[in-house]
C-alpha cells in the first residue's frame, strides 16, 4: 500500500469512527462484538492490550504499578497472581482485565528484584529492605 491509498484509507477509518461514536450505544456495543468475533484469537489479545493502553491511560498504570510495588516490598514472598487478585478486588475491577493486570505484576515484581540486587534504595524502612536483602543473599 502506498502513501496516497493509506492517506485514504486512513481518513474513511476517521469518518467511520467519527459515525460510530454518535451512535447509540446499543448499536456500538453490537459493533464491537461482531468486530471481536471476525477477529483471530492472536489479534483479539493484541487489540485487548491496545484497548487497555487506550482506556486506562499511562498515568493510572504508573499508579497501578506504584501499589503493587509496595505490596511486593512489604512481602516479595508474594506471587505476581496473588498480587494482581488483590489489584482487582481493591480497585474492583473487571475480572477480564486479569490477565493484563498479571502481566503488569510480573513485571512490577521483576523489576522490584532487580531493583534489590542492583542495592537501590526502596524508599521502605531500612529494617524491611535489609531483610528482603537478606533473603536474595540466602538463595
Amino acid at each position: 500500500m502506498d502513501n496516497e491509498d493509506y492517506l485514504k484509507n486512513k481518513q474513511v477509518v476517521w469518518e467511520f469512527a467519527v459515525s460510530l461514536s454518535i451512535m447509540p450505544e446499543a448499536l456500538q456495543v453490537e459493533f464491537l462484538k461482531i468486530f471481536v468475533n471476525k477477529l483471530p484469537d492472536d489479534m483479539k489479545e493484541r487489540h485487548f492490550d491496545r484497548f487497555a493502553n487506550f482506556v486506562y491511560p499511562e498515568f493510572r498504570w504508573k499508579k497501578t504499578e506504584q501499589w503493587m510495588e509496595k505490596r511486593f516490598i512489604s512481602d516479595m514472598s508474594r506471587t505476581p497472581r496473588e498480587v494482581a487478585s488483590m489489584f482487582l478486588m481493591y480497585s474492583k475491577i473487571n475480572t477480564k482485565m486479569a490477565p493484563k493486570i498479571i502481566t503488569l505484576a510480573q513485571k512490577t515484581k521483576d523489576r522490584l528484584r532487580k531493583r534489590i540486587e542492583l542495592g537501590i534504595n526502596l524508599k521502605k524502612n531500612k529494617s524491611n529492605l535489609s531483610m528482603i536483602q537478606e533473603e536474595q543473599c540466602e538463595r
